[in-house]
Parts: structure tokens; C-alpha cells; sequence
């Protein structure tokens, strides 16, 4: 076994075994759910049974969430029975792939040995061990976001449309799991167009098939929801966000009440409309209107606060709920604690939980967060001095979308949008240091990829 094959499988078998140990934290299924987890597992549970993707609850209304994950769930409670064993496990498979795909797309990028640090890299960020023990969207996500991005890559790199057309079909379904690249699509869009332009590429050609590619999933998920809700859309989930989880918080803040009367009164305003009708939101729309208007400096700073949250929230917040089921959402909110900026970590690590593992691995995700920002400013740096403009505006035009739509209500759990990009950012940064260490200079091999 060659130096290269044995890191990789040390890395694996590291994952594998923080895996379990964190999958025997949990008590029982009920400790794996988040707030919105309930939903995917009611519809996957109808799905196994009676074949009919809907909410039981309410099987004439359009879910809140897109039913890619639902979806999911169904097929291997089909396959498999009721046991949520087999989920966890699928999930930890899938973020496996994720490692191994870190690898290919940082290979692709720049080189062995920087693939190499992006796999240890992605098997020391808690990210990627988290999201597998819940039943929460992010590890089916994220497996499509990265193999449409290695795609792309590969696709750039070796200028074959077929490359090209698997992207596109892998960002389509992506937005079917949830839809945080149905508007990413147009800086895709951007970038392969201009990538033809500067290789001289038939780019009406390009763009017309990515299109047709990543819309496919996407229109006939859509019909799929005129036919079953009556509603032509992907899901309710960005006027969720927008009118009732952002408009809450504002009037929460604005009013200082607690978030459950803002949203108490935000329901009083649907008039027992459900989500397929667009009348729903009418008087909603009027109240963040008038907030708009009224008060546009205090919504910015709303919305930069979220970010912020997604930005650097802690992904071990999360593990608290496996032997804490009780502490949900921001229950241990950074920004709710007291103290100066030291003792506000102290207690963002160590309250919610007296597991030792748990509290160690918050404070790990506290100094590898620091180190992995450090390393993606080096990165961003070397792109900028070596005049790498497409790889620069790339990386950072797609790491700002997905902090962007983060505003309505910022976590950890979206980082995990944009964290394979920070992943690979951050491998470039440390072999830059490593070379810089050896007296040697780091260059990207540019012109061969771009």
C-alpha cells in the first residue's frame, strides 16, 4: 500500500469509528430529529407504506420542504423496514463519498498532494460526521452538490459535454432534496458561459444543454406538484423562510417579544388558507413590506446577523441533541449567551450537554473552523497574486450565494452549502505553507485547467 491509498484509508477508518462512536451517543430514534425532521419522516414512513408521497397529516397540501429526502427515506424504509439503523448508516456511506470526491475535485484543481489534504481535511471537520446521524437533508444534499462540482471540474478540464451534462442532472436533483441551487444555477450559468468564451466553446450550445439537464428533475418535480397539490412550484419553503420564520424574527426583535408570539400572530393572518394558496401570505407580505420600508437598516442587520451565524456557528451545537433531545433549535445560541467574547465560548461549548466527547469535539470544531478560515484567506490570497480571476470570482461569488440566502435564519447546518468549497480552499492554503516551509513556491497550473 503505497503512502497515498494508506492516508486515504486512514482517514476513512478514522470517520468510520468517530461514526459509531457518535451513532451510540443517541438514546433512540426521536434524538436524531431536528425541528423539520418530523415532516421528512412522516411522508418517508407514507411513502414505505401506501406508495403516496404526501404528508398524512395533510395530504391535500404541498410540504413545506421539497420531497427528494422524504423521498429518500421512503425508498429505504422499502428496502430495509422500519429499522433507522440502516439510514445512519446509508448517510455515513454517503458522507464517505463526499471524502472521495473532496479528493477527485481538489485533484482535478491543483494536485495529489492537495487532494490529500483535502481528505484530511473533510475527515477531521465535523460537518461531515454530524449531518449523517440525523434525519436532516444536509448529507443527500451536500453528496449532489460535490459530484455536480467535480462534474463541472472535470468538465473544464477536459472540455467533454458529457461531464457537463451529468453536472447539470446532479445540480437539478439537488434543488429536488432542497432548493438552495435553484437561483445558483445563473452564476453557473456565468461561469460556463465565460469559460466558453475564453476556450473559444460553442457557448449557446453549452448553456442550452446544462439547462435542459438541470431542469429536467426540476420541471417534473414541479408538474408532479400540479398534479398531486394543484401548485406549480418546487416547494413553500422560500415564503416559509421569508414570511414567517425572517418576518418572525423581526417583529420579534423589533417588538422584543419571544419568536413564538411573532409567529403566533403571523399564522392569525393566514385565515386557515393553506400553503397551496397564494392568498396565504397576502397580509404577511404587507408586514415585511412595511419593515422594508419602514425599517431597512434593521433589516440588513437582521439578515448580516444570520449570516454571521451560518459563517461561524459550531456543527458540534448539533451533537448536543443526540444525548440532550430536549434542547432544540437555538436553545444554545452563541448569541444568546452573556460574558465577555471568552466566556460566551466557554459556555457555547460546554452548556447543553456533560458529555465529554461532545464538549471536546465543540472545542476541536472551535480551532479547526479558526484554522480552516485561516488557510482559505491564503488561498484566496495566492488566487489573487497569480492572477487565478476565474478560480478566484468562482470560489467566491458561489461561497457568498450560499451565505446570502442564509439571511432568513442563519445555523451551522447551512454552512454545509459552501463548506466543500471552504474544504478545498483551505487544502490550497496549506499546501502553499507547506511548500513556503520546504523553500519552495506554489503554483497553480492555471492555464491548463482554465
Amino acid at each position: 500500500m503505497n503512502k497515498n491509498s494508506l492516508i486515504l484509508f486512514v482517514a476513512s477508518v478514522f470517520f468510520c469509528v468517530l461514526s459509531y462512536c457518535l451513532y451510540s451517543l443517541a438514546p433512540n430514534k426521536d434524538a436524531r430529529f431536528d425541528l423539520d425532521s418530523p415532516t421528512y419522516e412522516r411522508i418517508g414512513q407514507n411513502f414505505s407504506e401506501n406508495n403516496h408521497l404526501v404528508d398524512p397529516f395533510s395530504e391535500n397540501e404541498i410540504p413545506t420542504p421539497a420531497l427528494g429526502y422524504p423521498l429518500f427515506l421512503g425508498i429505504l424504509y422499502k428496502l430495509f423496514g422500519s429499522d433507522y439503523f440502516y439510514i445512519i448508516f446509508i448517510q455515513i456511506i454517503l458522507s464517505l463519498v463526499c471524502l472521495f470526491l473532496l479528493y477527485k475535485c481538489a485533484k482535478t484543481l491543483l494536485n495529489e498532494d492537495a487532494a490529500l489534504f483535502a481528505v484530511i481535511l473533510g475527515s477531521l471537520n465535523l460537518g461531515f460526521f454530524v449531518y449523517a446521524q440525523f434525519f436532516l437533508t444536509e448529507t443527500l444534499l451536500i453528496t449532489f452538490l460535490i459530484a455536480g462540482f467535480e462534474r463541472l471540474l472535470n468538465f473544464f478540464k477536459t472540455k467533454q459535454t458529457n461531464s457537463l451534462l451529468q453536472a447539470g442532472i446532479l445540480y437539478g436533483i439537488s434543488v429536488i432534496v432542497k432548493p438552495a441551487a435553484l437561483f445558483y444555477v445563473f452564476i453557473l450559468f456565468f461561469f460556463i458561459g465565460l469559460y466558453g468564451v475564453i476556450k473559444s466553446l460553442p457557448v449557446v450550445k453549452l448553456l442550452g444543454l446544462f439547462a435542459c439537464c438541470f431542469y429536467v428533475p426540476v420541471i417534473g418535480y414541479m408538474v408532479h406538484n400540479k398534479m398531486q397539490f394543484g401548485v406549480l412550484t418546487v416547494a413553500p419553503l422560500m415564503y416559509e423562510n421569508m414570511y414567517y420564520f425572517f418576518l418572525g424574527e423581526l417583529i420579534a426583535k423589533d417588538e422584543q417579544i419571544i419568536p413564538k408570539q411573532a409567529f403566533e400572530r403571523i399564522e392569525k393572518s393566514y385565515q386557515g388558507k393553506k400553503r397551496n394558496d397564494s392568498a396565504r401570505w397576502i397580509t404577511a407580505k404587507e408586514m415585511l413590506n412595511n419593515f422594508i420600508y419602514n425599517r431597512p437598516f434593521f433589516i440588513v442587520r437582521i439578515w448580516m446577523l444570520n449570516m454571521i451565524k451560518t459563517l461561524f456557528g459550531l456543527y458540534a451545537n448539533q451533537l448536543k441533541f443526540l444525548v440532550n433531545p430536549q434542547l432544540k433549535g437555538s436553545d444554545n445560541s452563541f448569541f444568546s449567551k452573556k460574558g465577555s467574547l471568552g466566556e460566551k465560548i466557554w459556555h457555547y461549548v460546554t452548556e447543553g450537554t456533560d458529555n465529554k466527547l461532545i464538549q471536546g469535539l465543540a472545542l476541536w470544531n472551535i480551532i479547526f473552523m479558526a484554522f480552516q478560515y485561516f488557510f482559505v484567506i491564503i488561498a484566496l490570497i495566492l488566487l489573487l497574486k497569480q492572477k487565478c480571476y476565474f478560480l478566484l470570482s468562482f470560489f467566491v461569488t458561489s461561497i457568498s450565494y450560499f451565505v446570502f440566502i442564509t439571511g432568513p435564519g442563519g445555523c451551522a447546518r447551512y454552512r454545509m452549502l459552501m463548506e466543500y468549497y471552504l474544504v478545498i480552499l483551505a487544502a490550497l492554503g496549506i499546501m502553499v505553507a507547506y511548500q513556503y516551509v520546504r523553500n519552495r513556491r506554489f503554483s497553480i497550473d492555471y492555464q491548463s485547467l482554465f
